[in-house]
């Protein structure tokens, strides 16, 4: 029903423009990163980020994105993410 890796997932069914637009948004995410951490040594969005990208590993295996638990997780911890982003924005 569908491949055990999350980029080839994508691939098979966002096609092409869909699997370029998920790495430009991974390479916008830790450039993003970068920038947060380089401001403030915030631990809860180091641990996000690192957990993130942990889970996004091409090499591992992992279930279906769009329509299992995984990609729920995946979803809450990007949301959290910049849930926190908004809030530090918001604060400084």
């Amino acid at each position: 029903t569908h491949p055990h890796n999350t980029y080839m997932e994508i691939l098979s069914e966002l096609g092409i423009l869909g699997i370029i637009t998920f790495l430009f948004l991974i390479l916008i995410f830790i450039k993003k990163t970068f920038k947060v951490l380089k401001k403030s040594n915030d631990i809860s969005m180091l641990m996000l980020s690192s957990l993130i990208l942990f889970i996004l590993i091409p090499i591992l295996p992992s279930g279906s994105l769009f329509s299992s638990y995984n990609g729920g997780i995946i979803f809450y911890f990007i949301s959290s993410y910049i849930a926190i982003l908004k809030l530090n924005e918001f604060i400084k």
